[in-house]
């Protein structure tokens, strides 16, 4: 009885060693910054979330990982939702108006389905010229007809869409229409985020949707 305890005692100890050399040599990961941040889009489809969406969305806004944007799809909302996400200045954050359901359409599949359509990525791949450029903007309701305009500047432009600073913009709105005379350029726009900046203007960014500003032209 007395040899076998010394027995186990050495197999014990022969195994306790045995884990302090594998702890010792196993390789271990190093900690590494990737080359590159891929774009991360946080998608909130959001109905009648006036009392959290706004914490909500400042939170993500606040994440160390740097090249992310946060879409707010604004399912309708009756409360002031989309209002109040628009409060929030961050060039990362994109309000999308909510529609009608079409035929066989749940709501938050469709609010998902929507951002497909441009949700920033497409148009930071295309050149982005900071320049500012006067623009007549059209504001229109749902039938298309003008429910408000006012002459402004654009801050960046790239093919697809702009950023223009506006001060009068309608509480309620559909699209845009952009006019440049300077340019020849007319099309519609979706607004894809309208924002009240530092400076008391508000911003919108939009999409065109039947017009590709030719950024060419600005070179010549």
């Amino acid at each position: 009885m007395h040899y076998l305890s010394i027995f186990v005692f050495l197999l014990w100890v022969l195994s306790f060693f045995r884990t302090l050399l594998n702890l010792a040599l196993v390789p271990r990961l190093r900690r590494a910054q990737p080359e590159s941040e891929p774009l991360v889009s946080i998608v909130i489809p959001a109905r009648d979330e006036v009392r959290v969406i706004r914490a909500t969305v400042e939170a993500l806004l606040a994440s160390t990982y740097r090249n992310l944007e946060v879409i707010v799809v604004d399912d309708r909302s009756a409360d002031g939702t989309g209002d109040a996400v628009r409060a929030v200045a961050d060039p990362r954050l994109t309000v999308v108006a909510g529609e009608e359901l079409p035929p066989g359409w749940l709501g938050k599949p469709w609010a998902l389905f929507r951002t497909q359509k441009w949700n920033g990525a497409d148009r930071r791949r295309e050149p982005r010229v900071e320049i500012v450029e006067t623009v007549l903007i059209e504001y229109l309701d749902e039938s298309q007809a003008v429910v408000g305009r006012e002459v402004t500047v654009t801050e960046n432009i790239s093919a697809s869409g702009a950023r223009v600073r506006v001060k009068s913009a309608p509480a309620v709105f559909d699209m845009v229409k952009v006019t440049s005379a300077n340019r020849a350029f007319e099309g519609l726009a979706i607004v894809r985020n309208h924002y009240s900046a530092s400076d008391g203007c508000e911003r919108l960014c939009l999409q065109f949707k039947d017009s590709k500003w030719l950024m060419e032209e600005r070179a010549l």
